[in-house]
């Protein structure tokens, strides 16, 4: 076999492996679901760095349905890459609640950008929320992902801690709006 006919092959074999790869990690939220349903464990996903984080978000829009989300102000170094999650998220007609520190230039950016991407924001003062970690409840789901020295995520698949963490959001946003009022009085 010639040299070219041999990178030829390759670089077919190469993209037959990328399209099974990608029925793989299409259908594997899908087999998580029914193994772990089966095994009545919850299903554990953990990710680290750039492409972790982005695997995080592509499972959000994969799923579906609203999302809520307690959000970090240290996220800045990956802004492209969530302006283009959120982008897509409005896309597919997902609405999201995120609930997150009163920052000024945060505050200006969501009054200009929520009604296209379909969102709503609810403030907390900015010093009772400092943690570098966002976290994001949707469907069965609740993801986690830290933008703290190191980028490492996971995704918990449980229908019981899904909504304990619902449950503590709508806590956290009705403490974050009283606690927003008292500073307006």
């Amino acid at each position: 076999m010639s040299p070219s006919a041999l990178s030829k092959l390759i670089e077919k074999r190469k993209q037959e492996l990328e399209a099974v790869e990608k029925t793989y990690q299409d259908s594997l939220s899908g087999m998580l679901s029914e193994y772990f349903e089966a095994q009545n464990k919850p299903g554990v996903r953990f990710y680290s760095g750039r492409e972790g984080m982005q695997e995080i978000y592509k499972d959000h829009l994969r799923v579906g349905g609203k999302v809520l989300v307690v959000r970090t102000t240290a996220d800045t170094e990956f802004g492209e890459t969530l302006y283009k999650y959120m982008d897509e998220r409005a896309k597919n007609d997902i609405k999201s609640e995120i609930l997150g520190p009163a920052v000024p230039l945060s505050m200006k950016w969501a009054a200009e950008n929520n009604k296209r991407l379909k969102r709503t924001n609810y403030w907390v003062p900015q010093e009772y929320y400092t943690a570098p970690v966002e976290m994001s409840i949707y469907k069965d789901r609740v993801s986690l992902i830290s933008f703290g020295r190191e980028t490492i995520g996971v995704i918990l698949e449980s229908p019981q801690i899904a909504e304990s963490m619902l449950q503590l959001w709508r806590l956290a946003k009705i403490g974050g709006q009283s606690l927003m009022e008292r500073r307006k009085t």
